[in-house]
């Protein structure tokens, strides 16, 4: 039978959860060199890095569905999507925000 420790293509699997540990750690450290220039950085790295992985996680979870448990009804295209764009946004935006972040 189709048992759920059977993985269908664990190479996917695999590429999956390396862009996803990607994208959280570049989302918590662009959210983060941006919190430390304020006043009370722990407070605003907590607030904005809710908002920041909440997109993270909703298609982390779509794409672990799919790629680990085999559901064919899940539809992971935007999921794989999703999080290519997560790891490649905060990237390029911390790239042009680096020169007056930490300009004094």
């Amino acid at each position: 039978g189709n048992d759920w420790t059977e993985i269908p293509n664990a190479f996917t699997l695999f590429l999956a959860i390396c862009l996803i540990g990607m994208a959280m750690g570049i989302s918590l450290s662009f959210v983060s060199g941006i919190a430390q220039k304020t006043n009370q950085p722990g407070g605003i790295t907590a607030i904005l890095s809710f908002a920041v992985l909440i997109p993270v996680l909703y298609a982390a979870v779509a794409l672990m569905k799919r790629e680990a448990l085999a559901d064919p009804g899940q539809q992971a295209q935007w999921g794989w999507l999703l999080i290519i764009m997560m790891n490649l946004l905060p990237f390029g935006l911390s790239n042009l925000l680096y020169p007056y972040l930490w300009r004094d």
